[in-house]
Parts: structure tokens; C-alpha cells; sequence
């Protein structure tokens, strides 16, 4: 009966050893589908699809805290001291985390700080939805719900255009996405 007991235990044991609950590593983004309406194309021909809620959180993950953080090894950092427009008492900081083949700008004002420019071609860099560098035209042309054929180039932005992504593509892969942002 010892021995029962005893075959019982390790049975348990090593069963529940193998059968141990690993925790799954969660996506560090969330694929989202964006209402999007083709307003028009610009001299070149390059279609503008607004997209307000897009345009207002595609950045919203993007703080120098949160960039430091997150791209420590692969950025360097450089601080520009800037005078206030509004007040040239006040000089305030421009933060240009940048490498070869990317570039985010912060702009830390007294009360807030601002995502005034991001032009990134690595996939490392992603926009709300899982937008980067590497994403599949087709999965871009369904996030969006856009019908028509995609070309090389498009642009996703506000109604107003004060905050668009100008997304480059390249072998039905995005290559870069550029933004504009207007800051004042």
C-alpha cells in the first residue's frame, strides 16, 4: 500500500510538473479596423483616405518616457533646446530620438508634450493597430476598408489634414510611413 502511495505521489507530482501552465506572451499590439472615407488624391495622384480616429490615436502609445523605454539600444537621443513661440521667456525641449533609418520628434512644452514628427522605415515602430514598416498592402487595404487598388503611396490623415501618415509601399509591403503634423 506504501508503495501505491508512494507510485501515486510521483504520478501527481511529476504529472502536474509536466502538464504546467505556461502564461502566453501577449502581442504587443492589437490589429484594429479603421472607418475610412477617399476624399480625394493630391497633385501627384496620391489618394487621401480621412480617417479621424486613426489620425487622433495613431500615436498615442509614443511618449519620450514610453521611447526611451522601449527603444533604448536602438535610438540616440538629442535634446534641442527651443524658445517658445508664444512666450520667449520659456524655452522649451525638443527630443529627436533618431538612428539611420528613423526618426520621432518630441516636442516637451511646460504643460504637455507633442509627437511632432515620425518617420520610421522599421518595423519595430508601430502605429495604433499595428500599423509599422512591414505590414502587407492587402491587410492595410482591409484594416482601412479600402475597395480600390492601393498604388505605392497613400495617405491617411484627419479631415482637417492637420495630422496625416503618408504610408510608402514597396513590394506590397510598407516600406516607410511619414507623417505631418501640424504643431503650433
Amino acid at each position: 500500500m506504501k508503495k501505491l502511495l508512494g507510485l501515486l505521489f510521483l504520478t501527481l507530482l511529476f504529472g502536474c510538473n509536466m502538464t504546467k501552465h505556461i502564461p502566453e506572451k501577449k502581442p504587443d499590439c492589437i490589429i484594429k479596423n479603421f472607418k475610412t472615407q477617399l476624399t480625394d488624391k493630391d497633385s501627384s495622384g496620391v489618394p487621401y483616405y480621412q480617417s479621424d480616429e486613426f489620425a487622433n490615436t495613431a500615436l498615442k502609445d509614443y511618449s519620450i518616457k514610453s521611447i526611451k523605454g522601449r527603444y533604448r539600444g536602438n535610438l540616440k537621443i538629442l535634446l534641442i533646446p527651443t524658445v517658445n513661440k508664444y512666450d520667449p521667456k520659456i524655452v522649451d525641449t525638443i527630443y529627436r530620438f533618431s538612428n539611420h533609418n528613423n526618426l520621432i520628434e518630441v516636442y516637451r512644452a511646460k504643460q504637455a508634450d507633442f509627437v511632432i514628427q515620425f518617420d520610421i522605415s522599421d518595423e519595430v515602430f508601430k502605429l495604433n493597430g499595428c500599423i509599422s514598416a512591414g505590414s502587407d498592402k492587402n491587410s492595410i487595404a482591409k484594416q482601412f476598408g479600402i475597395k480600390e487598388s492601393i498604388g505605392d503611396v497613400i495617405t491617411i490623415g484627419s479631415q482637417e489634414k492637420t495630422i496625416t501618415f503618408t504610408l510608402y509601399f514597396k513590394n506590397n509591403k510598407v516600406a516607410r510611413i511619414r507623417s505631418y503634423i501640424y504643431f503650433e
